[in-house]
């Protein structure tokens, strides 16, 4: 067990992706912290379903050369990619992105769509769902969320910076996800872009508010777990407080390594820095535990 309570997981790494996600570390539910031996790895933009055929195609299960189980999950961003990979053979959506609907008609979605929206993932998926919270930069141009576009909207105010700026968008998105999710279910939810261990904390603050809200009129959700993506730099140096305030962490590799290595996923003249997992971010999570 590393000195942060959390034991990293055996990570082999698919890369290459628009995204890509790894779970590496989790809490157990009563509070304790063990090893999950569990590789969750997620390519998005349904980058993760053909890597799912390739490994269905080589036979499941996949374990490590020390032998730890790999689980295989997805990344998805709408409900077809989720009813596929389900048919691949998805053990789980490790990971949802919740822009979709944001981003569809140009202007705030209702609580009653989110909330539509979100069971029908949960209802339409193998096992267990992460859900993302938003994460929309500048350079989408959505007017409701920001004014104009930032000179540079990857550094600018997106991820949790803007949901915590927005307080009763981030309450809307968290009720509609506690609603959906129901009495039986746990509810997993990511925060995106986290530097500090205060962010989650609002966060899971604020959760806990909306929960209290709707369990006046019966039970909301059987529980709550709420990770930290790790795909800032300054996240990995304050993963010792993160710790205290997450249950899982989620590694953000794309845009970690976008930052570690200064340069633009996006610029097309520096694709070879994200043709693999550099060793230097590598050895930044190995140095975690």
């Amino acid at each position: 067990t590393g000195p942060y309570g959390f034991t990293p997981v055996h990570h082999a790494a698919y890369f290459g992706q628009e995204e890509t996600f790894a779970l590496l570390w989790s809490r157990e539910a009563n509070g304790g912290r063990s090893v999950d031996p569990r590789l969750l790895h997620h390519a998005a933009h349904g980058g993760s379903l053909p890597v799912l055929e390739r490994l269905l195609a080589a036979g499941l299960p996949v374990d490590t050369a020390d032998g730890h189980a790999v689980d295989i999950s997805a990344t998805c961003g709408n409900l077809p990619e989720v009813e596929r990979a389900v048919e691949l053979g998805a053990t789980s959506i490790g990971l949802y992105r919740t822009e979709l609907l944001y981003l569809v008609d140009r202007k705030l979605p209702s609580q009653e769509s989110l909330t539509a929206h979100y069971r029908a993932v949960l209802d339409q998926a193998r096992g267990e769902v992460v859900f993302r919270l938003l994460d929309v930069a500048s350079g989408l141009e959505l007017d409701y969320l920001h004014d104009e576009v930032e000179a540079n909207p990857e550094l600018g105010v997106n991820g949790v910076r803007l949901l915590l700026a927005h307080e009763s968008l981030l309450r809307r998105q968290l009720a509609a996800m506690l609603k959906a999710t129901g009495p039986e279910r746990v509810l997993r939810i990511a925060v995106p872009k986290v530097v500090e261990e205060s962010e989650v904390a609002r966060v899971r603050a604020i959760l806990e508010e909306e929960r209290r809200v709707l369990s006046q009129d019966g039970p909301v959700v059987r529980g709550v777990r709420v990770g930290a993506v790790l795909e800032t730099p300054a996240s990995l140096f304050s993963v010792r407080g993160l710790a205290e305030v997450s249950d899982f962490f989620v590694a953000g590799l794309d845009s970690l390594q976008q930052y570690m290595l200064a340069a633009d996923r996006e610029n097309p003249e520096l694709s070879r820095f994200f043709r693999y997992l550099h060793p230097a971010v590598l050895r930044a999570l190995v140095r975690l535990d």
